[in-house]
């Protein structure tokens, strides 16, 4: 069967890696977080719940569709809630990469 056989037209095959909204911990704090796949086929991971727009700054705001893809919001200004990316919480002390020139 030639590849992309039995594929529904104009939808891509969802991303591997991690199961969508499944729970995990983070290797650097050990909090709880939630992967989910994004539109260009990355994986995300989530703070779990919900906080309110107004306290989450713009391009760092994300909702999750029904089929739990992760939908960053941009600059957009919605009403109510949004998820916010773990990375941007994490409480572990940045990680320095190889070669990085102290600034």
């Amino acid at each position: 069967m030639p590849a992309g056989a039995g594929a529904r037209p104009g939808r891509a095959a969802r991303p591997r890696g991690p199961r969508a909204g499944g729970r995990t911990a983070c290797r650097r704090c050990g909090a709880a977080a939630e992967w989910h796949p994004t539109l260009r086929g990355r994986w995300l991971l989530l703070e779990p719940g919900e906080r309110p727009v107004s306290a989450v700054p713009p391009g760092r705001r994300w909702r999750i569709a029904g089929d739990g893809t992760a939908v960053g919001l941009g600059r957009a200004f919605p009403s109510g809630t949004c998820r916010v990316s773990h990375v941007d919480g994490c409480d572990a002390p940045p990680v320095s990469l190889p070669g990085a020139v102290a600034g």
